[in-house]
């Protein structure tokens, strides 16, 4: 390598040929560079005692030298700098002989753009890369249409006659002062390659800060694989057709090639980091082993598909086109993986054009309905991922499947949400989509056009107008017409779609009503038969257009629950739900392999409790954030847990010895048997899989070599007195009832007491469970605690009638002064403590009621305050 600071005089003067090869970018410099260059030039002309002024490296690698040969070099780095540079002295040049200098006009030609005694390309000092060869070749030659087209070769070169022409029309010097400037003071430190590979300098050059796209990269890297010899027929022939794909066409942007290419490589279901899209396309196509016009020739079929996305189905068939209309309007482009792949099934004939077709809507379905449910969409670019993974021979049941498992809004919390939420103001895009929706679903006998003209009109305007108009929607709203119109504005009910938007803006509702009754548009007609335009009216309306909506955007019916978010703040609720997702994951990994262990409850906390039949013995799995641990943790409690503990603990040399995980051994007051993992985060959904791999090990292992000699010492192990004992196994039986319910009610661990309790969400109140072992009454009641009590019961006592007929029968309401617990109580006769026979019937009792209790009361709590 040989590295020299040369003016630019130095670089140019000779004759040679710098050659700008086929993996580099086009020429993409802007006007700020423009500008910097410029400044730069004038700094340096201003002051005479600048002598020499840096713009960079010139890194470049020799291709040919000998007598009688041109020499020529592989530009690997400085392209824009020396692009930027001739195409300046261009607009010198002409400049000069526009004035009359051809002194100098000739000599900015013959030195430094041009080798006067060579023909064809060989006359050009500096050749671009194909693309933007043409245009400089005929601007170097003074050839330039009038107009020309608009690249940033033609660009800079107007921009830079500009800035020479202002100059020198108040200083008639400035051309040869610039001249002067440019070839003597501007320097590049030239690099001249020997050995070294040119592709491997050009990489390397991204990691020292010079903006190199992931595109260029790989461009770079297919380039790596063909002689240079072959280089220009294979760019003729084969890249440059499929780089025109990216341009913009048809009055549709431009495609990102790096964006791309990352879903292109995310289709098979691994996902890639943006700033890792060149290093995993390098191993993505080491491993297919293609060759580079085999690569091509894919790519190209997949930016097809790519193009039919983002051009919403644009030379497609029509119900194609209204798919991909319909996708783009839910803002959904971390899904294309998976549409990539979708498309590839279709065109590999796996699938034909109505299941494609359903596929894609399923797609929009379970954005749309998760967008209107509040669901976060922060996954959303590894879920697409994961979902184009596992597109194989059956893509629309695969598709419904994954989908329905990432927690696809059922119709219930669809159409409830959608009562309330501003879609107007929050999802503008799927508003639109669901009012062309509703238009189409009229069944028009023509074709309606739902174009940009179309627009989105609130009937209740949104700024209530002065004068009469506002009176008279005021008195139509009533009373409370201000919380009535920032409720309603936004939502379904009060939308529509009109071309008479202007004209209609702030009128009274009787003035909208005439205008609407003109419109062709099947929503309006509904409308201008109305004569009042009210909460009521627009609630109504919202359930019509709601039940259509639902229909229009279905979720398969199947066994999958929903499961709505929380309702909580920020930041909170992101990581509930991911402890959530992660729990699930886990729970759908267990049962997939039949491991008999499932979460006793839904949980969104750092703990998971799986469900295991037995008293003062609990099976978790804890992820401790603070120390990056994961924990399968068997714990025991009270007297009799510590000596199942004991007891299993002298057999502690044996079960080591079974189980190829390292384990812990915890004595104490609460003593544990633990494994664990270190070094975790929950963070990266790409993480889950190994951290739960091991888990299920784990967890197997434990089944396997523990737990039926756990079993035996537990039953071994009896409670003293023997009352004490059955209660035990009393409340035993009840977790085991709330675990077969898949109940959500949080109960605390089974006790040798007569009552058992379960948490509402609110501090000192609670659900109480009550068992007596002579009496035969058992009772859930509602317990106010002492700092409550006095504060919750009257209000509470207030909704009496209406509490009791949500739980269908009445209740017993006891606020005794002398007590400090005050509660709401139901009780069920017959029950016989002594009649073991009897305890499933009466738990499962406990277990209703108790979720009766929750589901009336929990709200009502949670919205008190003392």
């Amino acid at each position: 390598m040989k590295a020299n600071a040369l003016p630019l005089r130095d670089v140019l003067f000779s004759e040679l040929q710098f050659i700008v090869p086929f993996f580099q970018r086009s020429y993409s410099w802007s006007r700020d560079n423009w500008e910097r260059i410029v400044d730069d030039i004038i700094s340096v002309t201003n002051d005479g005692s600048v002598k020499k002024h840096f713009l960079g490296p010139l890194v470049c690698a020799s291709l040919n030298a000998g007598p009688g040969v041109l020499p020529q070099y592989q530009l690997i780095d400085g392209q824009q700098r020396l692009t930027t540079l001739s195409i300046l002295l261009a607009a010198v040049r002409d400049e000069a002989k526009k004035v009359g200098n051809k002194q100098l006009g000739a000599q900015i030609e013959v030195q430094y753009l041009v080798n006067q005694f060579r023909d064809g390309l060989a006359n050009l000092k500096l050749v671009p890369r194909s693309g933007d060869r043409e245009l400089y070749t005929l601007l170097i030659r003074g050839e330039l249409p009038s107009p020309a087209p608009e690249t940033r070769i033609v660009q800079a070169y107007e921009y830079f006659s500009k800035f020479v022409r202002t100059e020198s029309h108040n200083d008639p010097l400035f051309l040869n002062r610039i001249f002067e400037t440019v070839v003597n003071h501007l320097f590049l430190v030239s690099i001249t390659l020997d050995e070294e590979d040119p592709y491997e300098i050009f990489e390397s050059l991204n990691s020292t800060g010079l903006p190199l796209e992931e595109s260029d990269l790989i461009r770079n890297y297919i380039f790596m694989q063909i002689p240079f010899e072959a280089q220009a027929d294979f760019q003729s022939d084969q890249w440059q057709k499929f780089e025109n794909q990216f341009e913009p066409a048809d009055g549709y942007p431009a495609l990102s090639p790096t964006a791309f290419y990352r879903d292109y490589l995310m289709r098979d279901g691994k996902y890639s980091k943006a700033s890792s899209t060149f290093a995993d396309f390098q191993s993505h196509m080491k491993v297919r082993g293609l060759k580079p016009n085999e690569m091509v020739k894919e790519l190209t079929l997949f930016v097809g598909f790519a193009k039919a996305i983002s051009r919403q189905g644009a030379s497609s068939s029509p119900v194609i086109a209204s798919a991909m209309h319909q996708l783009a309007l839910v803002d959904a482009a971390t899904a294309n993986p998976a549409v990539l792949k979708l498309f590839s099934k279709l065109h590999e004939n796996v699938i034909n054009e109505s299941e494609f077709i359903k596929c894609i809507n399923s797609i929009v379905s379970f954005v749309l309905r998760r967008s209107i449910c509040g669901e976060s969409t922060r996954a959303y670019g590894k879920w697409f991922c994961e979902l184009a993974g596992t597109i194989g021979d059956k893509p629309l049941e695969q598709v419904q499947s994954y989908l329905l498992h990432r927690q696809w809004p059922d119709d219930d919390a669809f159409a409830e949400g959608l009562h309330t939420f501003p879609i107007y103001h929050r999802e503008l895009k799927k508003c639109r989509l669901l009012l062309e929706t509703l238009e189409k679903s009229y069944g028009h006998k023509e074709t309606v056009v739902l174009d940009s003209a179309i627009q989105i009109e609130h009937v209740m305007p949104q700024t209530l107008p002065s004068g009469p108009a506002g009176k008279a929607w005021r008195d139509m709203l009533g009373a409370d017409f201000k919380k009535v119109h920032e409720r309603l504005l936004h939502t379904l009910g009060n939308l529509t779609l009109t071309a008479y938007n202007p004209k209609l803006s702030n009128r009274s509702f009787d003035e909208k009503r005439e205008e609407l009754a003109k419109s062709n548009l099947c929503l309006n007609a509904d409308i201008a038969i109305l004569t009042v335009w009210d909460q009521q009216t627009i609630a109504g309306r919202a359930g019509k257009l709601i039940a259509t909506i639902v229909k229009e955007f279905p979720r398969p019916d199947s066994g999958v629950a929903y499961v709505p978010p929380r309702k909580s703040g920020g930041s909170v609720n992101v990581l509930r739900e991911r402890q959530a997702k992660y729990w699930q994951r886990l729970t759908d990994r267990l049962e997939a392999c039949g491991l008999p262990l499932r979460p006793s409850r839904f949980t969104d906390g750092t703990s998971c409790n799986l469900f295991i039949d037995m008293a003062d013995v609990s099976l978790n799995v804890n992820y401790v954030a603070a120390k990056s641990v994961l924990q399968v943790r068997l714990q025991f409690s009270r007297s009799r847990g510590i000596q199942i503990f004991e007891t299993l603990a002298s057999e502690r040399s044996i079960i080591e010895l079974e189980c190829k995980t390292s384990l812990i051994w915890e004595p104490g007051e609460r003593p544990s048997v633990v494994a664990t993992l270190n070094d975790v985060s929950l963070k990266d959904e790409l993480d889950w899989h190994d951290q739960q791999e091991w888990l299920v090990d784990v967890l197997s292992q434990f089944h396997v070599n523990i737990m039926d000699r756990l079993r035996s010492v537990h039953d071994a192990t009896h409670e003293v007195p023997e009352q004490n004992h059955q209660l035990l196994m009393f409340w035993r039986g009840y977790q085991a009832r709330l675990y077969e319910a898949k109940s959500s009610l949080l109960a605390s661990a089974p006790l040798p007491q007569r009552w058992n309790t379960v948490a509402i969400g609110k501090s000192g109140v609670w659900i109480e469970n009550f068992a007596p072992t002579k009496d035969t009454v058992i009772v859930v009641s509602l317990v106010l605690g002492t700092d409550v009590a006095r504060d919750f019961f009257p209000k509470l006592l207030a909704q009496k009638d209406e509490i009791e007929a949500e739980m269908g029968q009445p209740l017993v309401w006891q606020n005794p002064e002398n007590k400090k617990h005050w509660k709401v109580k139901l009780a069920r006769e017959n029950f016989d403590f002594a009649n073991v026979d009897q305890w499933h019937d009466s738990q499962e009792w406990l277990v209703a009621t108790g979720e009766q209790f929750n589901k009336v009361f929990r709200g009502r709590i949670q919205s008190l305050t003392s």
